[in-house]
Protein backbone atom coordinates (compact mmCIF):
# COMPACT_ATOMS: atom_id res chain seq x y z
CA UNK A 1 0.00 0.00 0.00
CA UNK A 2 1.51 3.61 -0.92
CA UNK A 3 2.37 5.82 2.01
CA UNK A 4 0.59 8.72 1.85
CA UNK A 5 1.46 12.11 3.79
CA UNK A 6 -0.44 14.97 5.52
CA UNK A 7 1.14 18.63 6.21
CA UNK A 8 -0.90 21.29 8.20
CA UNK A 9 -0.36 24.34 8.37
CA UNK A 10 -2.34 26.21 10.82
CA UNK A 11 -2.60 29.91 12.33
CA UNK A 12 -4.58 32.71 13.37
CA UNK A 13 -6.69 33.42 10.45
CA UNK A 14 -7.07 29.64 8.54
CA UNK A 15 -5.80 26.14 8.35
CA UNK A 16 -4.49 24.16 5.54
CA UNK A 17 -3.97 20.62 4.78
CA UNK A 18 -2.25 18.89 2.07
CA UNK A 19 -2.07 15.38 1.25
CA UNK A 20 -0.93 12.60 -1.28
CA UNK A 21 1.53 10.38 -1.94
CA UNK A 22 3.85 12.23 -4.10
CA UNK A 23 4.17 15.88 -5.41
CA UNK A 24 1.57 14.98 -8.64
CA UNK A 25 -1.18 14.06 -6.77
CA UNK A 26 -2.03 16.37 -3.71
CA UNK A 27 -5.16 17.66 -2.86
CA UNK A 28 -5.46 20.36 -0.09
CA UNK A 29 -8.26 20.90 2.85
CA UNK A 30 -9.33 24.20 4.06
CA UNK A 31 -10.85 25.31 7.63
CA UNK A 32 -10.90 28.26 10.58
CA UNK A 33 -8.18 29.15 13.00
CA UNK A 34 -6.22 26.78 15.14
CA UNK A 35 -3.93 29.19 17.01
CA UNK A 36 -5.22 27.90 20.61
CA UNK A 37 -3.78 31.17 21.93
CA UNK A 38 -6.29 32.95 19.76
CA UNK A 39 -9.48 30.41 19.83
CA UNK A 40 -8.87 27.67 23.07
CA UNK A 41 -7.53 24.34 22.08
CA UNK A 42 -10.47 22.29 21.30
CA UNK A 43 -11.06 24.57 18.54
CA UNK A 44 -7.52 24.35 16.83
CA UNK A 45 -7.50 20.70 17.19
CA UNK A 46 -11.38 20.77 15.72
CA UNK A 47 -10.09 22.93 12.66
CA UNK A 48 -7.08 21.09 12.09
CA UNK A 49 -9.17 17.94 11.90
CA UNK A 50 -11.95 19.73 9.62
CA UNK A 51 -8.76 20.63 6.69
CA UNK A 52 -7.88 17.28 6.52
CA UNK A 53 -11.52 15.44 6.11
CA UNK A 54 -11.69 18.69 3.24
CA UNK A 55 -8.52 17.40 1.96
CA UNK A 56 -9.70 13.55 1.89
CA UNK A 57 -13.14 14.74 0.10
CA UNK A 58 -11.27 15.49 -2.98
CA UNK A 59 -8.62 12.47 -2.57
CA UNK A 60 -10.59 9.99 -0.68
CA UNK A 61 -9.33 8.37 2.28
CA UNK A 62 -5.53 6.73 1.99
CA UNK A 63 -5.27 6.52 6.47
CA UNK A 64 -3.01 6.78 7.96
CA UNK A 65 -0.79 9.13 7.22
CA UNK A 66 3.06 10.59 8.01
CA UNK A 67 2.63 13.73 9.51
CA UNK A 68 3.81 16.99 10.64
CA UNK A 69 1.70 19.57 12.39
CA UNK A 70 2.79 23.36 12.46
CA UNK A 71 0.59 25.56 14.55
CA UNK A 72 0.84 29.09 16.15
CA UNK A 73 1.02 29.20 19.20
CA UNK A 74 3.09 26.22 20.16
CA UNK A 75 5.42 28.04 21.85
CA UNK A 76 7.26 26.15 25.07
CA UNK A 77 6.96 22.71 25.91
CA UNK A 78 3.64 22.69 27.66
CA UNK A 79 1.90 23.85 24.78
CA UNK A 80 3.27 21.13 22.61
CA UNK A 81 2.21 18.67 25.13
CA UNK A 82 -1.20 20.28 25.64
CA UNK A 83 -2.22 20.79 21.99
CA UNK A 84 -0.20 17.20 21.03
CA UNK A 85 -2.41 15.64 23.87
CA UNK A 86 -5.93 16.78 22.19
CA UNK A 87 -5.05 16.01 18.76
CA UNK A 88 -3.93 12.67 19.11
CA UNK A 89 -8.02 12.06 20.78
CA UNK A 90 -9.43 14.47 17.75
CA UNK A 91 -7.40 12.61 15.19
CA UNK A 92 -7.42 9.23 16.25
CA UNK A 93 -6.44 6.62 13.16
CA UNK A 94 -6.05 9.61 10.85
CA UNK A 95 -1.80 9.98 11.97
CA UNK A 96 0.96 6.87 12.09
CA UNK A 97 2.86 6.57 14.94
CA UNK A 98 5.67 9.47 15.24
CA UNK A 99 3.85 12.27 13.61
CA UNK A 100 5.35 15.73 14.56
CA UNK A 101 3.50 18.91 16.20
CA UNK A 102 5.88 21.91 15.83
CA UNK A 103 5.66 25.72 15.72
CA UNK A 104 4.67 26.77 12.09
CA UNK A 105 7.46 29.20 11.96
CA UNK A 106 9.47 25.60 11.35
CA UNK A 107 7.48 24.61 8.56
CA UNK A 108 7.38 28.41 7.30
CA UNK A 109 11.63 28.17 7.11
CA UNK A 110 11.31 24.78 5.05
CA UNK A 111 8.62 26.01 3.19
CA UNK A 112 11.45 28.78 1.66
CA UNK A 113 14.72 27.55 1.52
CA UNK A 114 16.17 23.88 2.28
CA UNK A 115 19.71 24.82 3.58
CA UNK A 116 21.35 24.75 6.26
CA UNK A 117 21.36 28.35 8.01
CA UNK A 118 18.47 30.46 7.46
CA UNK A 119 16.12 32.79 9.06
CA UNK A 120 12.64 33.11 8.81
CA UNK A 121 9.74 35.88 9.87
CA UNK A 122 6.41 35.64 9.91
CA UNK A 123 3.95 38.66 9.64
CA UNK A 124 0.30 37.51 9.19
CA UNK A 125 -2.46 37.88 11.91
CA UNK A 126 0.40 37.36 14.70
CA UNK A 127 4.13 37.97 13.92
CA UNK A 128 7.21 35.48 14.82
CA UNK A 129 10.58 34.89 14.42
CA UNK A 130 13.17 31.78 14.13
CA UNK A 131 16.69 31.46 12.49
CA UNK A 132 19.32 28.57 12.32
CA UNK A 133 23.09 29.63 12.34
CA UNK A 134 26.33 28.77 13.67
CA UNK A 135 25.85 29.41 17.19
CA UNK A 136 22.37 27.37 17.05
CA UNK A 137 18.65 28.43 17.10
CA UNK A 138 17.28 31.92 18.10
CA UNK A 139 13.66 32.59 18.46
CA UNK A 140 11.84 36.03 19.11
CA UNK A 141 8.55 36.91 19.33
CA UNK A 142 6.22 34.31 18.92
CA UNK A 143 4.29 34.58 22.37
CA UNK A 144 0.79 35.97 21.28
CA UNK A 145 -0.90 39.47 20.93
CA UNK A 146 -1.07 40.71 24.46
CA UNK A 147 2.82 40.06 25.10
CA UNK A 148 4.11 40.15 21.34
CA UNK A 149 2.92 40.15 18.22
CA UNK A 150 4.76 43.76 17.28
CA UNK A 151 4.46 44.32 13.17
CA UNK A 152 1.44 41.94 12.72
CA UNK A 153 -2.10 42.36 11.52
CA UNK A 154 -3.33 42.25 14.86
CA UNK A 155 -0.90 45.16 15.64
CA UNK A 156 -1.79 46.96 12.34
CA UNK A 157 -5.63 46.71 13.50
CA UNK A 158 -5.29 47.74 16.81
CA UNK A 159 -3.36 50.66 15.81
CA UNK A 160 -5.67 51.47 13.11
CA UNK A 161 -8.73 51.48 15.90
CA UNK A 162 -6.79 53.80 18.33
CA UNK A 163 -6.04 56.05 15.49
CA UNK A 164 -9.97 56.53 14.46
CA UNK A 165 -10.96 56.59 18.46
CA UNK A 166 -8.03 59.65 18.71
CA UNK A 167 -9.01 61.35 15.41
CA UNK A 168 -12.51 61.70 16.83
CA UNK A 169 -11.94 62.90 20.20
CA UNK A 170 -9.38 65.38 18.45
CA UNK A 171 -6.26 63.96 20.17
CA UNK A 172 -4.97 62.62 17.17
CA UNK A 173 -5.16 63.93 13.39
CA UNK A 174 -7.81 63.17 11.06
CA UNK A 175 -7.24 60.23 8.44
CA UNK A 176 -8.56 57.84 6.25
CA UNK A 177 -8.71 55.03 8.51
CA UNK A 178 -11.89 56.84 10.00
CA UNK A 179 -13.87 55.77 7.09
CA UNK A 180 -12.66 52.73 6.02
CA UNK A 181 -12.89 51.46 9.54
CA UNK A 182 -16.92 52.48 10.01
CA UNK A 183 -17.16 50.79 6.67
CA UNK A 184 -15.86 47.84 7.60
CA UNK A 185 -18.30 47.66 10.55
CA UNK A 186 -21.00 49.15 9.26
CA UNK A 187 -21.91 51.98 11.62
CA UNK A 188 -21.60 55.68 11.01
CA UNK A 189 -20.08 56.94 14.07
CA UNK A 190 -16.65 56.16 15.98
CA UNK A 191 -18.74 56.14 19.25
CA UNK A 192 -20.96 53.14 18.02
CA UNK A 193 -17.43 51.10 17.37
CA UNK A 194 -17.95 50.28 21.36
CA UNK A 195 -20.73 47.93 20.95
CA UNK A 196 -18.90 46.08 18.96
CA UNK A 197 -14.98 45.71 19.78
CA UNK A 198 -16.15 44.70 23.13
CA UNK A 199 -18.53 41.84 22.20
CA UNK A 200 -17.05 38.62 23.91
CA UNK A 201 -16.56 37.16 20.03
CA UNK A 202 -14.61 40.37 18.76
CA UNK A 203 -10.92 38.41 19.54
CA UNK A 204 -7.46 38.64 17.66
CA UNK A 205 -8.86 37.96 14.22
CA UNK A 206 -11.36 40.67 13.72
CA UNK A 207 -8.77 43.07 14.88
CA UNK A 208 -5.69 41.97 12.29
CA UNK A 209 -8.70 41.81 9.78
CA UNK A 210 -8.08 45.38 9.68
CA UNK A 211 -4.90 45.86 8.51
CA UNK A 212 -5.64 45.82 4.58
CA UNK A 213 -7.53 49.50 5.22
CA UNK A 214 -3.66 50.43 6.87
CA UNK A 215 -2.01 49.89 3.56
CA UNK A 216 -5.32 50.89 1.75
CA UNK A 217 -5.28 54.22 3.24
CA UNK A 218 -1.38 54.45 3.20
CA UNK A 219 -1.22 54.18 -0.64
CA UNK A 220 -3.85 57.07 -0.73
CA UNK A 221 -1.68 59.39 0.94
CA UNK A 222 -2.68 59.09 3.80
CA UNK A 223 -0.21 59.88 6.88
CA UNK A 224 -1.62 58.46 9.86
CA UNK A 225 -1.38 55.09 7.77
CA UNK A 226 2.22 55.58 6.60
CA UNK A 227 3.58 56.20 9.98
CA UNK A 228 1.78 52.95 11.46
CA UNK A 229 3.34 51.04 8.34
CA UNK A 230 6.63 51.93 9.57
CA UNK A 231 6.57 51.21 12.58
CA UNK A 232 4.99 47.86 11.62
CA UNK A 233 8.36 47.94 9.56
CA UNK A 234 10.83 49.03 12.42
CA UNK A 235 9.69 46.45 14.63
CA UNK A 236 9.72 43.10 12.23
CA UNK A 237 13.34 44.42 11.33
CA UNK A 238 13.88 44.49 14.74
CA UNK A 239 12.29 41.15 15.04
CA UNK A 240 14.67 39.62 12.21
CA UNK A 241 18.31 41.60 13.02
CA UNK A 242 17.84 40.36 16.89
CA UNK A 243 17.37 36.38 15.37
CA UNK A 244 20.00 37.05 13.00
CA UNK A 245 22.41 38.36 15.55
CA UNK A 246 21.49 35.59 18.44
CA UNK A 247 21.99 32.83 15.66
CA UNK A 248 25.67 34.59 14.55
CA UNK A 249 23.95 34.67 11.28
CA UNK A 250 25.20 38.92 10.64
CA UNK A 251 28.44 38.19 8.70
CA UNK A 252 26.89 35.29 6.92
CA UNK A 253 25.45 34.91 3.55
CA UNK A 254 21.92 33.65 4.29
CA UNK A 255 17.91 33.44 3.48
CA UNK A 256 16.05 35.49 5.41
CA UNK A 257 12.24 33.86 4.19
CA UNK A 258 9.47 36.76 4.71
CA UNK A 259 6.01 34.69 4.87
CA UNK A 260 2.49 36.25 5.53
CA UNK A 261 0.25 38.60 4.26
CA UNK A 262 1.38 41.48 6.13
CA UNK A 263 4.85 41.21 3.61
CA UNK A 264 2.70 41.52 0.20
CA UNK A 265 2.33 45.58 1.38
CA UNK A 266 3.33 47.27 -1.58
CA UNK A 267 4.89 50.52 -0.22
CA UNK A 268 6.89 51.87 2.82
CA UNK A 269 6.91 48.43 4.71
CA UNK A 270 9.06 46.10 2.48
CA UNK A 271 11.53 48.93 1.76
CA UNK A 272 12.05 50.00 5.50
CA UNK A 273 12.08 46.45 6.28
CA UNK A 274 14.62 45.59 4.12
CA UNK A 275 16.99 48.58 4.79
CA UNK A 276 17.21 48.26 7.98
CA UNK A 277 18.15 44.37 7.91
CA UNK A 278 20.43 45.04 5.79
CA UNK A 279 22.21 47.33 7.93
CA UNK A 280 22.56 44.22 10.76
CA UNK A 281 23.58 41.76 7.78
CA UNK A 282 24.01 43.10 4.58
CA UNK A 283 24.52 39.65 3.12
CA UNK A 284 21.27 38.54 3.50
CA UNK A 285 19.12 37.03 0.53
CA UNK A 286 15.43 38.45 1.08
CA UNK A 287 13.09 35.35 0.04
CA UNK A 288 9.23 35.59 -0.53
CA UNK A 289 8.80 31.70 -0.68
CA UNK A 290 6.80 29.96 -3.52
CA UNK A 291 5.43 27.31 -1.89
CA UNK A 292 2.88 27.34 1.54
CA UNK A 293 3.62 26.45 4.95
CA UNK A 294 1.45 23.38 4.22
CA UNK A 295 4.44 21.90 1.35
CA UNK A 296 6.83 22.59 3.67
CA UNK A 297 4.94 20.42 6.77
CA UNK A 298 4.20 18.03 3.92
CA UNK A 299 8.05 17.77 2.87
CA UNK A 300 9.03 17.36 6.44
CA UNK A 301 6.57 14.56 6.73
CA UNK A 302 8.54 12.90 3.84
CA UNK A 303 6.38 13.84 0.94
Amino acid sequence: MQQWFLGIDGGGTKTEALLGPDHRHVTWGNAGPSNPRAIGIAVAAQNVRIAILAAEKSSGRHRPYKAVIGLAGMDTPKDVTAMYRTLSKALRGMLMPGWKLVNDIVIALRSGTEAKHGAVIIAGTGSNGFAVGPKGIARASGRGHRLADEGSGYAQGLAALHAVTKADDGRGPKTLLTKYVLAHFQVRKPIELIQIVYQPNFGKPSIAALAPYVQFAAERGDKVAREILKTAAYELALLATTIIKKSGLQRKSFPLVTVGGIFKCPIILPTHFRSVVKQAAPNVQFIRPKLRPALGAWKMAGG
